[in-house]
């Protein structure tokens, strides 16, 4: 993901790809990783979205 990118747009790639962290990229070179935590502490109302996606991964983890 960009680092301009919006907030909801990293939420939306986290929750439809079932991930909990996104590489963050600028010109071709790794700048960071954003993670849902990350996330769900700069955007509070997307708490509940991320806390599902957290869920599932857990989940799956589990019974991978």
């Amino acid at each position: 993901i960009n680092p301009d990118a919006e907030i909801e747009e990293a939420v939306k790639l986290m929750v439809e790809n079932k991930i909990e962290r996104l590489p963050v990229g600028f010109e071709g070179n790794l700048v960071g990783i954003v993670t849902a935590i990350d996330l769900a502490l700069a955007e509070p109302k997307m708490i509940e979205q991320l806390a599902a996606l957290m869920f599932f991964s857990r989940k799956s983890e589990v019974a991978g």
